[in-house]
Formats: C-alpha cells, structure tokens, sequence
C-alpha cells in the first residue's frame, strides 16, 4: 500500500513502503506521490532485491532519474540504503527491465518517506520561497545565515523514556488476522512511537501483510511482510501516536511459527509538540508556550 504523505499529521513522521512488483521494460510504477501540500515528503531509504537485469529509478519534481541504479550493484532487499532526496510537489520511484528482458516477476522494493509540513529551516534547505513572516522569523532566528555558516541544526528528535521490543511466534489459520502483541496504548501525557519492524517471509508475495493502524487512522501502514527485511535485520520508521498503535497480521494462507519483532518508544508529548500538533495545553503549558515563544520556534524549526 503506497504511504498516505496526509496521513503524517503528527509530523514530522517516517512510513514505509514494502511490497513486491514486477519489473517492465518501460519501467514500473512502484510508487507515485503528488498534491500532497502544505507537506513535503523526503526519501530516507530505498531497498531492492538484486537482479542482474533491473534498475530502479527515483525521479522528484519532474526532475527524471534522479536515482539511476542498477539493482544487481546495491544491497541485497535486507538492507536499506540510505538516501536523503526532498519533494515538494512529485516523487515517483520505477523499476526498469533491461530493453529486450520481458517483465521480470517476483521484486522486492522497499522505501522510507520522511513526511512534515515544513519549517522555515527547511524551507530555506529546500529552496522553498519564505513568506512575510517567514521571512522575519529567518531574521530574527539568524537562520539562513547560521545554515550558511554551517552552525544551524534542525529542531527534530524525540528524547524517550524507554524503548522497548516485542518478539513472537504466530500460528493462526488462514484469515484469522490476529493481533501482533498487544495495542500500544499512551498514557495521559505521554507518546508512543513505533521505531521499526521485521518479519519472516512467507511462501509467497501478496498473502501475509502487517497492517499498522495509529489513533483514529485506520491502515495508516501496509506491509507485504515478503518485501520486509529477514528478521536478523529491523525496518525503521518513525509513526508516533497520542493514543494507540496496533499491529495486526492479516494472513490469506495459515501461518506456522511465523516471525514477526518490532520496536516501540515512550516519551512525554512536549509543550513543543502540542503547540505543532494543536493538541489540547492546560493554562500552565499555554503559558510556557507564550513566555518561550513556542509557536514561533515551531514555525522556525530551530532554537
């Protein structure tokens, strides 16, 4: 299932896309975003299996082959690559046959989007116009000039209190789809996060999927768990929830022992995130909120 960029409302956010596809000549469509403003959506990760007759293409803001890589000279599907390419209004990714090849069935691609309205900081990065007031935050925060000198950071990370794993085997008969574990539930004030997953592989593609459900957001994330990295490797990704994540295994034939681990952290929702989110502030935290200038640091980005 293609990410849903919209769905990224506790942002910034990082989903995954796992799935198998068949390779053509012209090259085919894995994956296609466009319209997706006010949010930009950067590629983190891109992962393939490796075929000596493929080649997986990236293109961004009309800009064709941005990514050009034979696939038979990347990493085997396990192993993501890291790459760092931001789209403001189109990313498409493709895979290619070789001319003369025919369609080659059965290929693993696997990407990561990093998904966020963007903050004055970025949009200086990504050579995005600044509005008036955009425009005086950057002047008053010294912000281009700090990026110019190479002394500004992004304001991005999460400090958790704990990050946990859950490992398990599964037996269920087909169409069963149980529940993975149990639901991550947050506690009053708190977050949860889910940092990453991995699973076996079943017999074949298209009948053991991983569906990710967050909040209100019913299948925010799909997973063909045939397109997700061996369970020695781990998928990361980055969905936070202020009420619940559950993960459900949906399993067309029975499943026997079948793997599946992911990881999860819990950290307080900061005054910072309820001012970026609109989450409900008590008077203590509207009042911190005004004496540091919150809503003005989250529309910078920066400190």
């Amino acid at each position: 299932m293609a990410i849903d960029i919209r769905k990224g409302v506790l942002y910034p956010e990082t989903h995954v896309d796992a799935r198998v596809v068949r390779a053509t000549d012209g090259g085919r469509e894995v994956a296609s975003y466009s319209g997706f403003k006010p949010y930009i959506a950067q590629l983190k990760e891109l992962a393939t299996s490796r075929n000596p007759n493929t080649t997986v293409r990236v293109s961004v803001d009309g800009a064709a082959e941005v990514i050009s890589a034979a696939t038979l000279a990347r990493y085997d599907y396990d192993v993501s690559e890291e790459v760092d390419l931001t789209a403001l209004s189109s990313l498409a990714i493709t895979l290619a046959s070789d001319v003369g090849t025919g369609p080659i069935a059965g290929q693993i691609v696997r990407h990561s989007l990093r998904v966020t309205k963007p903050t004055v900081y970025e949009k200086i990065r990504a050579g995005i116009r600044l509005n008036e007031e955009e425009k005086e935050l950057d002047e008053k925060y010294g912000i281009s000039k700090k990026i110019d000198s190479g002394i500004m950071k992004m304001l991005d990370g999460t400090q958790f209190l704990k990050i946990k794993e859950y490992a398990t085997r599964i037996n269920a008969l087909g169409g069963v789809n149980p529940v993975i574990g149990r639901e991550l539930h947050a506690t009053t004030g708190m977050k949860v996060v889910l940092l990453g997953v991995t699973s076996d592989a079943p017999i074949a593609p298209d009948t053991v999927f991983i569906r990710v459900d967050r909040d209100e957001y019913d299948e925010i994330q799909n997973y063909d768990t045939f397109a997700l990295p061996t369970v020695s490797e781990m998928q990361k990704m980055y969905i936070p929830a202020t009420d619940m994540i559950r993960l459900t295994l949906l399993n067309t034939p029975a499943v026997v022992n079948h793997l599946v681990r992911y990881k999860y952290g819990i950290a307080p929702i900061t005054i910072l995130e309820r001012e970026k989110w609109g989450l409900e502030m008590s008077d203590e935290q509207h009042a911190i909120s005004d004496e540091l200038m919150l809503s003005e640091i989250v529309k910078a980005g920066v400190v």
